[in-house]
């Protein structure tokens, strides 16, 4: 009787994209400074602003807050909030300008337990192999690297362009950011 072992396919790390995950780190950093210089505005003019409303619409969550704060002006007749800012000498546009730069921001935030914080999963910015084919490939590329490396490191001048069609576009020649051969993750997708 023969015995059938089965081989768990494990998947391996092809590339991590460190510059687009960085890039969105920082857009998320800025959507973030932005929040807080937002909040430090209101806070000349009201007190405990709650991020999570607030994140929704600054300015109306702000007139809101304003207009509920100065009972004294409405018992006067003065209802809305718009008004209640003027008559203080609240200038609105400096909150509705930071508003609007907080919206053109693309970086990704979340509000937890009323606290704003980065959004950016690094998974997301990750291509991993998809079989044991992809397994395989990626280890020939790996060897292959290391081989090019070490003839390279030993003084041996290699032709980098013929490396990526000698490979059918496996490994490539990536001359920026001082990386020397790479896979070519791209031939993964099939």
């Amino acid at each position: 009787m023969e015995t059938v072992v089965e081989n768990k396919f494990k998947k391996q790390l092809i590339i991590f994209n460190e510059k687009g995950y960085n890039d969105a780190l920082g857009l998320a950093r800025l959507k973030l400074k932005l929040l807080a210089e937002s909040i430090k505005w209101c806070n000349h003019h009201i007190d405990n602003v709650e991020v999570e409303p607030f994140v929704k619409d600054m300015t109306g969550y702000f007139l809101d807050k304003l207009k509920a704060t100065k009972t004294e002006l409405q018992n006067l007749g003065i209802k809305k909030p718009e008004k209640i800012a003027d008559l203080l000498d609240i200038n609105i546009h400096e909150l509705a300008d930071l508003e609007t730069r907080f919206n053109k921001v693309n970086g990704y935030i979340k509000i937890v337990k009323g606290k704003a914080i980065e959004d950016v999963d690094a998974e997301i910015y990750k291509v991993y192999t998809k079989d044991e084919e992809d397994n395989k490939r990626l280890k020939i590329a790996n060897d292959i690297i290391k081989s090019l490396e070490v003839a390279m490191d030993n003084g041996i001048n290699i032709n980098t362009g013929f490396i990526q069609q000698a490979t059918n576009n496996l490994i490539q020649w990536w001359p920026y950011e001082n990386r020397g051969f790479r896979y070519n993750w791209n031939a993964f997708r099939r």
